[in-house]
This record gives structure tokens, C-alpha cells and sequence, in this order.
């Protein structure tokens, strides 16, 4: 049965090769690596994807623009007014959770956040 091998003495082991089998080891390693860790970013993205596709559900949408054109018109009841406070403060939540996430994802896709959300298609939302 062979004998478990330690990392203080694989890195003994390395300290003895030459710069060119170094290299050479080094490359493995990156490539070692880089397949382990791809399917979990791959997962992580889209996972992130999957939470920045999720917007504020359509009929709170369409209610929410209805009470902002009564808003506008002046016409709107306490009790509307109240609702309408509410849902800008579930869109917001969501919107920064959006933008969580987005800045999450440019940071593992090693980019900017204009320049992912250019990448995906994604405008910045405009203020009602």
C-alpha cells in the first residue's frame, strides 16, 4: 500500500527541480486547478444569473406604474399612497439585491460592471 505523501515533503521534492521541470509542474498545478474550480464558478454564475433574471413580479409592476401615473395626476388615496411606498421599497430592495449579484458576477468574470451589464443586455433602471 503506498504511503501518503505530505505536502511539507512534496514541497521539499519541488525545491529540488530545475526552473524548466518547475514550470512544467507549476502549468500542471494552474490546469489542476482550474478544472476543479471550474464547475463551481460555472454553478456560482448561474446561479447569480438565475437571482439577476428574477425582477419584481408583474403584477406589482403593473399596479406600481398604475399608482405612480395617479401620483402624478394627484389622485392618489393615503391608503394608496401607503401602498405605493411599500412597493418602491420591495422594488429597491430587489433592485439592490440585482445589482448584488451583478457585481458579484463581474468580479468572477474578472470585468467591469458596465461592462457585463453592456455584455448581458442589461439598462439601468430608470427611477419612477
Amino acid at each position: 500500500m503506498p504511503t501518503a505523501l505530505r505536502v511539507p515533503d512534496l514541497f521539499e521534492v519541488l525545491q529540488r527541480l530545475e526552473p524548466s521541470e518547475l514550470d512544467r509542474v507549476a502549468g500542471w498545478l494552474l490546469r489542476l486547478q482550474a478544472d476543479r474550480r471550474a464547475p463551481r464558478l460555472a454553478q456560482r454564475e448561474s446561479e447569480l444569473l438565475a437571482e439577476i433574471n428574477r425582477g419584481f413580479p408583474e403584477l406589482s409592476l403593473v399596479r406600481f406604474r398604475r399608482l405612480v401615473r395617479r401620483r402624478r395626476q394627484g389622485s392618489l388615496s393615503p391608503a394608496e399612497v401607503e401602498e405605493l411606498r411599500g412597493l418602491s421599497d420591495r422594488f429597491e430592495e430587489i433592485e439592490a439585491h440585482r445589482a448584488e449579484r451583478l457585481a458579484e458576477l463581474a468580479g468572477l468574470r474578472k470585468t467591469t460592471l458596465p461592462d457585463l451589464m453592456r455584455e448581458l443586455g442589461i439598462r439601468p433602471t430608470a427611477n419612477a
